[in-house]
Formats: structure tokens, C-alpha cells, sequence
């Protein structure tokens, strides 16, 4: 259970009015200063985000701003961003002071407008331990550029007579503060009046409508521009498709952040406030609360950086309390996948063949959010039996990794490989990857997930001596972009993974194992293209994919210039393949060790 007090807290020659909610526990805890953005009170939806934070033992403080609300001030409507700056150290200053917090564990959280004030605060404040900035203003000049040209000639005009009239004691000049397209409001987009407005309860202190002289003092406010002297982890929640703070010139000042970490969201300004959009944004913030400012501290011990952040990281599909479900989960790629995936707080399913080996890395991993299925992905059978077994577990899927995968052993010709290995190199590795998707999809388009697929560098690299896997990876990479295309209609994503050489037995011939064929790698690709990478390298690469929702991850990163370029490489590389006068005497030799049971029959035919 949670108290909610109201409380106020002197700010100039005025108070603020704000609710204190705190856990009944007793124990100091962390504390969440919030306040709201262009115009709005707190009961305009903060209250949601505030009983959210409670209920996982946060304190909050979430208070109006002089001039609006419950708060004090003359005249009403006013809206002075110094003085607001000043409500800002105001509260965090009350906030520290009350004896059931922790003043060395403050977070401010901030939406619209008054995320850039959180911004300009913790700039100022290097004794603050997170900030959380949703739909945040970050730059005056684009906000007023998205105005329409005829909107902003009407605002100024009242901003002018505002400015002379409030300088011969006049009562403000008001302009609203969202309205329809066309009309005199600071919000004039098509969904800010009716997203505005549906935030308001019927019984709250608001009045749609500001002191016009406010639209002569934005322009020269950019918050964004104090990012990178923000010394704590920052939260940027931005919606992809705002019409009130632009997403690009937020972004752009987002990835200067030295611990700054973004969140993208397909929605609009006013969306994240409520429904699924709500659930969505709220959940994120409280997976950062928990990350970077933890319950569990001891009271008064400073947050340390519990998840290191990287700079202009762009997540727009957190992973933890996921449930990916991951094919040749057994070794290489699939289990260090696994194993990075249950690290950053996914449930993981870990499919393959070989029940003991999965089994094996469900008992290292722990077994709350591990499950181990014996899964042949050429059986669609067995594959829906593990989907249903996986959603009857974790009560849901979110992602399918579908990464199984053979390579014809030993390497041949086309002339030469075994007709039936040829077959189940293509049965496991392209229809393979179609069996478990098809399996796992109605799910991933009930949750809005993510399916990756694992082609490889040759799905466009020639593929000599290894046809079979060549040609189903470039099945797969065509398959994926299709699926990628058809899932955007549903909420849902896909992604391709190329992985180079890695460390793993399916390349086990080309670095060794076989002679013939690791001396033609060594020719065919040159040295900074041939080595072999980690297979944790590429796990890595795969959840920064997922959580990006990335249309394709390359790894290493050195293959993109070839992939980018395979219009032009691809007859270069196929002419070398075709007359490398080593390669073709290795091509022979190859050709040579199979013996006369690995070749076709002679024919007569001229073909």
C-alpha cells in the first residue's frame, strides 16, 4: 500500500502544491520529482505514472508549476520558463529534505515541456541520480518550425500585445495551448487538441489557455543543447511520430548524453499517456529505475552505473521479460545468444536436437526463465508442440530466433556432394527457418515481437564448394525482407543476422579440418574478411539487433561495405572464383578426394 499526502513547498515568493506518495514500509527510499509540460497539472495523467512507480517502491513528488493548478502565483496561466526552472530546484531541494526519502537517490522525470526542464536541471545538478524525459521538448526553433506559417503569425501577434500590455498593467493576452489546425493555439497539429484535452479529468483546476507572451521566449530555449553535461543515466522516451517535439532534433541531442539511453516509439505525442502506448513507456521506465536506481541500496549510498549505457544507443524493443524463443540453441551463435539474452533479462527457450547440450545451458542459465525443448526443425509437428509448450510456460511469445542451421560435411562440389546432403543442408537451413517461424508467428503478431533469421555472408558471397548452405541463406535473407515488409501492418518486426566466419563447428573445415578447403578460404577471402570472429562477438550483435529492431545485423562489421557494394563485387569475385588458377587446381583436387561413388553418372548428352 501507498500514502498520498498532499504536501507543499516554497518557491520564490510562492508555494507549489504536489502530492507525496510514499510506500508504507518506512524505509528512506529513492524518489521520483515529476511534473508535467506545456500548460498541464498533475492531475492530467501523472497520477498513472506516479501509483506505477509507487507500487514498485518508489517515492514520488509530483507537483504544478507557479501560476497553474493547484499551485500559487499571479497571474493565472502564466507560464515563465525561469520561474519554472525554479519550481524544478525547489522541489528537488524539498524532496531531499523530507525524512522518508533518500536525498542522495532523487530522480527527476519529466513529459513534453517539462522533460527539456528536467534536462536543464540535471544539467546544473550533478548530484542527481536518473532522469526519465518522455516526449520531451528539447529545442524551441523546431518545435516553432512545425508550426504552420499562418499559426505562428497569429500566435506572435498576441505574444506583441501581450508583452505591451503586461508592461502598461494589463491583464495577459491568452493564447491557447492546443487547438485546431489553423487556429491561434501553441499546439495546432491534428492530434494535439483531442490528445491534449483527453488527458484532463472532468474535475481538474485547468483552463486551455496561457499568457501569449510565452511563444517570444521559446524560441531561445534549447534544453537539448545541456545533454552531454549530464553526468547521470538519462531515460529519452521519444515518439517516433511527434507533432509537437520533433523526433530528429530529439534524437540528435539525445545521443550526446554521456549515459543517455532512448527508447523509440511508433506513436504520437499524445499517445503514451494512454492504453497499450502507456503500458509500454511506463514498463521501460521502471526496467531503468530498476537498473540504474535499485530499491536495494542501502539509504544514502550513491547509484553507481549497474547497467553501463552507450552512447547514442537506440532501443526501441527492450528485451528484459521477453520470451525468445532460440533454434540451434545448442552451441555457437544459438547458446551464446541464450546466454546474453537470460543476462540482460529475457525468458529464453532453447531448441535443438541435442536434449543433453540444452539441457546442460538450461541448468547453468537457472531454470526460472530457461526452458529446454528437443526440437527437429524439419518436423512442423514438433515445432508447434514447442511453441505451444513455450506460451503454456511463459505465458507468451515475443521473439523467435531461428537460427538451425548445417553445412555439408565434407565440402563438395555440386558434382560431387551426396544428392541427400545436399537435400538436408536446404531442408534444415531454408525450409527449416520457414517451418519455425510459420510455427511461431500467429504469437509474435499477437505481441507486436521480432523474428531474426540467420542467413550469413553467403547469401551473397559465392558459394563454391558450399552450394547447398550458399543457396539457403540466400533464401533466407530474401525471405526475412519480405517478412519484414508483411509483419510492419501488425506492429510487428523482422531482421536477417549475416554472420562472417565464426568460431563455430559448422566452419570447422574451412579453419583447419580440411586442408583443401581452408587453403581456398585463405585465397578466396582476403585476411581481414577471413578470420573468424567469437560467437559471444555475434550474440552481442544479435540483442542490440532485436532490441533495435534492426532490419539486418552484420557482423563483423566489416562485411557491410560488401554487402552494400555486391552489385558491383559479385562479378568481380564470381570471375576470380571461375579462373584463380589455385583455386581451380584446388576445385580439382576436391573434386578428386570424393572418388567415383560421390560423382553423378556420365551421360552421352551434349548439355
Amino acid at each position: 500500500m501507498t500514502d498520498r499526502l498532499d504536501v507543499t513547498f516554497p518557491s520564490g515568493p510562492d508555494e507549489c502544491h504536489a502530492w507525496l506518495y510514499l510506500p508504507e514500509d518506512g524505509d528512506r527510499r529513492p524518489v521520483v520529482v515529476m511534473a508535467h509540460g506545456l500548460g498541464g497539472v498533475r492531475e492530467m495523467r501523472l497520477d498513472a505514472y506516479a501509483e506505477r512507480f509507487a507500487a514498485a517502491g518508489y517515492a514520488c513528488l509530483v507537483f504544478d508549476y507557479r501560476h497553474f493548478g493547484a499551485s500559487g502565483g499571479q497571474p493565472r496561466q502564466l507560464l515563465s520558463i525561469g520561474r519554472q526552472l525554479q519550481d524544478w530546484r525547489a522541489a528537488v531541494a524539498y524532496a531531499r529534505s523530507r525524512p522518508e526519502t533518500d536525498p542522495r537517490r532523487v530522480v527527476l522525470w519529466g513529459t513534453s515541456f517539462g522533460g527539456g526542464h528536467v534536462l536543464a536541471t540535471a544539467a546544473q545538478d550533478p548530484a542527481v541520480a536518473a532522469v526519465i524525459a518522455q516526449g520531451l521538448f528539447t529545442d524551441g526553433v523546431a518545435s516553432a518550425l512545425a508550426m504552420r506559417p499562418d499559426t505562428s503569425v497569429k500566435v506572435m501577434a498576441r505574444a506583441v500585445r501581450d508583452v505591451v500590455g503586461a508592461r502598461l498593467g494589463r491583464p495577459p493576452v491568452m493564447v491557447a495551448t492546443a487547438g485546431p489546425p489553423g487556429s491561434a493555439a501553441l499546439m495546432t497539429a491534428a492530434d494535439a487538441e483531442p490528445g491534449y484535452l483527453a488527458l484532463v479529468p472532468d474535475d481538474a483546476p485547468f483552463s486551455n489557455q496561457v499568457a501569449a507572451r510565452f511563444a517570444l521566449d521559446i524560441l531561445r530555449y534549447r534544453p537539448g543543447r545541456r545533454t552531454a553535461k549530464i553526468a547521470c543515466p538519462v531515460l529519452f522516451c521519444v515518439c517516433e511520430h511527434d507533432s509537437v517535439a520533433p523526433a530528429r532534433p530529439t534524437l540528435r541531442h539525445a545521443r550526446r548524453a554521456p549515459r543517455g539511453e532512448i527508447r523509440l516509439y511508433p506513436d504520437g505525442h499524445f499517445d503514451i499517456y494512454l492504453g497499450e502506448p502507456f503500458e509500454r513507456v511506463v514498463t521501460d521506465q521502471l526496467a531503468f529505475l530498476a537498473r540504474h536506481v535499485p530499491i536495494g541500496s542501502a539509504p544514502g549510498e550513491a547509484p553507481g552505473p549497474t547497467t553501463p549505457c552507450k552512447r547514442s544507443e537506440v532501443l526501441t524493443y527492450p528485451i528484459a521479460g521477453k520470451t525468445v524463443f532460440i533454434t540451434g540453441a545448442a552451441g555457437g551463435i544459438g547458446a551464446a545468444t541464450a546466454r546474453t539474452l537470460h543476462s540482460r533479462g529475457a525468458n529464453v527457450v532453447l531448441a535443438d536436437r541435442g536434449i543433453d547440450a540444452i539441457s546442460a545451458l538450461a541448468r547453468d542459465l537457472g531454470g526460472d526463465r530457461t526452458l529446454a525443448l528437443s526440437v527437429d526443425v524439419t518436423d512442423s509437428a514438433a515445432l508447434a508442440d514447442a511453441v505451444d509448450r513455450t506460451v503454456d510456460r511463459f505465458g507468451g511469445l515475443d521473439v523467435v530466433f531461428a537460427n538451425a542451421g548445417i553445412a555439408a560435411d565434407p565440402p563438395a562440389t555440386i558434382a560431387t556432394i551426396d544428392p541427400a546432403m545436399f537435400e538436408r543442408v536446404v531442408e534444415v537451413d531454408l525450409l527449416g527457418v520457414w517451418r519455425t517461424v510459420r510455427a511461431a508467428l500467429p504469437h509474435i503478431i499477437a505481441a507486436r515481437g521480432h523474428v531474426l533469421v540467420t542467413a550469413s555472408v553467403y547469401a551473397y558471397f559465392n558459394g563454391m564448394t558450399n552450394a547447398p548452405y550458399a543457396m539457403s541463406k540466400a533464401g533466407v535473407e530474401q525471405f526475412g525482407r519480405a517478412l519484414r515488409a508483411e509483419l510492419g501492418i501488425h506492429g510487428a518486426s523482422a531482421g536477417v543476422l549475416y554472420p562472417g566466419w565464426v568460431h563455430t563447428p559448422i566452419a570447422g573445415a574451412a579453419f583447419g579440418s580440411n586442408d583443401i578447403t581452408t587453403r581456398m578460404r585463405e585465397i578466396a577471402f582476403p585476411s581481414l574478411l577471413g578470420k573468424a570472429i567469437a560467437p559471444t562477438r555475434v550474440a552481442d550483435a544479435v540483442v542490440r539487433g532485436i532490441e533495435n529492431r534492426s532490419a539486418r545485423v552484420m557482423v563483423p562489421r566489416r562485411w557491410v561495405p560488401f554487402s552494400a557494394l555486391r552489385g558491383v563485387l559479385n562479378p568481380v569475385t564470381d570471375l576470380i572464383a571461375e579462373r584463380h588458377p589455385e583455386l581451380r587446381r584446388l576445385l580439382g583436387r576436391l573434386e578428386e578426394s570424393a572418388g567415383p561413388t560421390g560423382k553423378f553418372p556420365q551421360t552421352n548428352s551434349p548439355r
